[in-house]
C-alpha cells in the first residue's frame, strides 16, 4: 500500500480543537470546562513537551491557550516554535500584569492576552472570537494533510510526502505552505506573506520568490512546477489542486460556533 493511501482525508464537520497548556491542574480543568461548553474540543496538557508531542501525533489544533508567565514552563518557547510553522491563533495567560511584557507578548507570541484570575466564560468567548476571524482550518485536525494522491503534508514535523518519498521542509517553507493551503483556491498576496513570514525584518519579493521556488522543487513532481503553487503575477501565489472538491472543503469556514457538532 502506498504511503498516501494510509493518510486521513479532510474532516470538515469536526469541532474546532483548542490546546490548553498550563502547569496548574485546577486552572486547566476550569478552562477546559468553559471551552467545552462552547462546543470546542480541548487538548489539555500540563507540559510543553507533551503539547508538542500532541501536535506531532494529531496535527495542529485550531487555537491554543498557553501560560506564558512561568519561565520554567516553557510557554514562550512553544509559541515561538509554533509561529515558525503556522499562524495558529494563540491566547496567552499570565498572573503578571506588566505593560511592556504584555506588549512584547502580543507583538511576538500571541493574538490576545488574558490576565489571571479571569472569568472562564470570558476566556472561552475570546477564543471563539479568534476562531471567527480566521479562515477555515479543517485540515489542522489531522497529523497528515492529504492533498491528493501525490502529496500529503505533516505540518508538525515540517515534512511532506511526495509519492512515496518523505521530504523535510525548512521552517520558512513550512509556513509558506501553511499560508497557501489555509487559503486553498484563493490568491494570497505577497505583501501579506512577507508580513507573516518576516514581521520584524526587511524582506522583499525576491526573497519570497526564492523560498517559493525551493518549496516548489520539493513538492511538485518532475517538471510540473505549477501543479500546486501558481504565481499570480503582480499579486501573489495560489495553492490549488485539480478536481476542486478538496479545495472547497479546505476553504470552508466553521460557521456559527453554537452549531458546531460534538464528536461522539
Amino acid at each position: 500500500m502506498r504511503m498516501e493511501e494510509q493518510l486521513p482525508t479532510f474532516t470538515v464537520n469536526a469541532s474546532p480543537r483548542v490546546l490548553v497548556a498550563d502547569p496548574e491542574r485546577e486552572m486547566r480543568e476550569v478552562m477546559s470546562a468553559a471551552l467545552e461548553a462552547r462546543r470546542l474540543e480541548v487538548w489539555s496538557v500540563a507540559g510543553i513537551t507533551e503539547a508538542w508531542k500532541l501536535v506531532e501525533q494529531k496535527g495542529l489544533p485550531h487555537a491554543a491557550v498557553v501560560e506564558l508567565g512561568y519561565s520554567r514552563f516553557g510557554g514562550v518557547g512553544f509559541c515561538e516554535r509554533v509561529r515558525r510553522i503556522a499562524d495558529l491563533p494563540i491566547v496567552a495567560t499570565s498572573l503578571e500584569y506588566d505593560i511592556p511584557m504584555i506588549v512584547r507578548t502580543l507583538d511576538q507570541h500571541a493574538d490576545d492576552f488574558v490576565r489571571k484570575p479571569f472569568a472562564p466564560a470570558e476566556l472561552a468567548a475570546r477564543v471563539v472570537a479568534l476562531l471567527r476571524r480566521v479562515p477555515g482550518f479543517s485540515y489542522t485536525t489531522g497529523a497528515l494533510v492529504r492533498v491528493d494522491d501525490e502529496l500529503a503534508i505533516d505540518f508538525g514535523r515540517r515534512t511532506v510526502v511526495v509519492g512515496e518519498r518523505r521530504v523535510t521542509l525548512t521552517p520558512t517553507e513550512t509556513k509558506i505552505l501553511y499560508l497557501l493551503v489555509r487559503s486553498m483556491g484563493h490568491t494570497v498576496e505577497s505583501r501579506f506573506m512577507l508580513a507573516r513570514l518576516w514581521p520584524t525584518e526587511e524582506a522583499g519579493e525576491e526573497t519570497l520568490r526564492a523560498h517559493v521556488y525551493r518549496l516548489r522543487s520539493k513538492i511538485e513532481p518532475g517538471e510540473e512546477r505549477s501543479r500546486y503553487i501558481t504565481t499570480v503575477r503582480g499579486v501573489g501565489y495560489r495553492f490549488a489542486v485539480s478536481g476542486g472538491a478538496k479545495a472547497a472543503q479546505a476553504g470552508s469556514r466553521f460557521g456559527d460556533p453554537d452549531r458546531w457538532p460534538r464528536e461522539s
